[in-house]
């Protein structure tokens, strides 16, 4: 079967259009799926934690083109939600989400917003790392690439150690809200908790991505 090699770049706001009915293919389905959930509410799970429910949801600027059996659509993507039921989840960040044919139908590979997924994985791993007083866990969340300059790698694992060691109370270890953004070059968490606020920086090495900076 011949495939277009096109690109379709779509917003969200033309798929209302009544000139979208008389456009046709994969493309306009995927962007159409997607603008869907700008009010719609859509949950899947986080890797070693819980649910994250999205309570809004918007994508701008969508391109949609093939990849090996399937699509993706790369987009721009604004985001509230829920973690766990409780914590406030806010998100801005550049998405590139696989599609695949499901029952005659276009539909997400795997999360509707996989790098926001990998974000909240990563922190949940991280927090339970500090829930079990564990520094040898900790420290393979982390970079070796380490960027921050206020401290070192090292120092900065030391401290973590010590404050398992002292062991910090779980209520206040709870999450209450991430604020997190991604972008090409750049990945940002603040991680808000009953005893306070960290503000991580994230970056891929060997293609996982682990804490490169902030209090960890």
């Amino acid at each position: 079967m011949l495939r277009t090699a096109m690109v379709v770049a779509l917003s969200s706001s033309l798929c209302g259009c009544a000139a979208c009915s008389k456009m046709v293919g994969p493309e306009l389905e995927i962007a159409q799926y997607l603008a869907g959930h700008r009010e719609a509410r859509a949950r899947f799970q986080i890797p070693g934690g819980a649910d994250l429910e999205l309570v809004r949801v918007g994508f701008e600027h969508v391109l949609v083109k093939p990849e090996g059996e399937g699509y993706v659509a790369v987009a721009q993507v604004d985001a509230e939600g829920l973690y766990g039921g409780e914590a406030r989840v806010s998100y801005i960040g550049l998405e590139r989400v696989p599609f695949v044919r499901r029952g005659g139908r276009w539909t997400p590979r795997g999360a509707l917003l996989p790098a926001l997924q990998e974000v909240a994985a990563l922190l949940v791993a991280r927090q339970s790392a500090q829930a079990a007083g564990d520094p040898s866990a900790l420290a393979k969340l982390v970079a070796s690439n380490w960027i921050d300059e206020r401290l070192g790698r090292q120092e900065a694992l030391e401290l973590a150690r010590q404050r398992f060691t002292l062991g910090e109370e779980r209520e206040a270890q709870a999450i209450t809200r991430w604020i997190i953004r991604v972008e090409r070059e750049q990945v940002e968490a603040l991680e808000q908790t009953k005893g306070g606020a960290r503000r991580l920086v994230l970056a891929r090495e060997q293609g996982a991505l682990k804490i490169a900076s902030g209090n960890l």
